[in-house]
C-alpha cells in the first residue's frame, strides 16, 4: 500500500510538473508572438516615417532649386540693368579705387564707377606702414576728391592698420567690403561704409553714396 501511494504521488507530481511546463512554454510562445507583432508594427511605422521624410526632403530640394534659379535670374536681370541705371550718375567725377586683398572685387567696382561716368585711378595697398604715405601721395598728385577702398577679408591687425591709415581721410573715403564683420569698427569711427560689394545692390549703394557725397561737396 505504501508503495502504491508513493507511486501515485510521483505520478501526480509528474503530471503537475508537465502541466506547469506546458503552461510556461505556451505563455512564452504567446509572449514571443506579441513581441514579434509589436516589433513588426514599429518597423512599419519607422518605414512610413522614413518615406514621409524622403518625400519632404525631395520637395524641399526641388523648392531650393527653384529658389536658386529665380535668384540667379534676378541677379542676372539686375546686372544687365545696372549700366542703364548708373549711366551718367557720376559724370565728371574723379576717384581713386584702392584695393586691399580684393583685386577682383576692386576691378569690378572700378568698372562700375566708370560705367557711371567717373574717371577712376586704380591702385593696390599692402599691409605695411609705408602705405599710408603712398595713399596720401597718390591723392595729392591726382587731386582725387574721394577714395573708394575695396577690402577683402582682413585680420584684426590688418583692419586696425587700415582704419588708422584712413582716419585722416574721413571726409574723402568710403570703405567697401563683402561682409559687415570688421566694417563695424570703421563705421563706429565715422567712416562711411558699403557692405555686400560683391552684389549688384552693393554697387548701386556705392554709386548712390558717392552721388550724394558729391551733391553735398564731401
Amino acid at each position: 500500500m505504501i508503495v502504491d501511494i508513493r507511486y501515485h504521488l510521483s505520478t501526480l507530481i509528474a503530471v503537475f510538473l508537465a502541466l506547469g511546463l506546458g503552461i510556461l512554454i505556451g505563455t512564452s510562445i504567446n509572449a514571443n508572438d506579441v513581441l514579434l507583432n509589436e516589433q513588426s508594427k514599429m518597423i512599419d511605422r519607422i518605414e512610413a516615417q522614413l518615406t514621409e521624410l524622403n518625400l519632404e526632403r525631395a520637395r524641399l530640394k526641388e523648392e531650393a532649386g527653384l529658389a536658386a534659379a529665380e535668384t540667379t535670374l534676378y541677379r542676372n536681370f539686375l546686372a544687365a540693368l545696372l549700366p542703364e541705371l548708373l549711366a551718367g550718375r557720376l559724370d565728371g567725377q574723379y576717384y581713386i579705387t584702392a584695393e586691399v586683398k580684393a583685386q577682383e572685387l576692386a576691378t569690378q567696382v572700378t568698372a562700375t564707377l566708370r560705367e557711371a561716368g567717373a574717371t577712376v585711378h586704380y591702385l593696390s595697398l599692402y599691409y605695411r606702414e609705408s602705405e599710408s604715405s603712398h595713399l596720401l601721395q597718390a591723392i595729392e598728385e591726382m587731386a582725387a576728391p574721394a577714395v573708394v577702398v575695396v577690402a577683402g577679408e582682413l585680420s584684426e591687425p590688418e583692419a586696425s592698420w587700415l582704419k588708422k591709415m584712413l582716419l585722416p581721410l574721413s571726409g574723402r573715403v568710403v570703405v567697401a567690403a563683402v561682409n559687415r564683420g570688421w566694417l563695424e569698427q570703421f563705421r563706429a569711427a565715422g567712416l562711411p561704409t558699403v557692405e555686400r560689394i560683391d552684389t549688384v545692390i552693393g554697387h548701386w549703394r556705392l554709386v548712390d553714396l558717392l552721388k550724394e557725397r558729391g551733391k553735398n561737396g564731401t
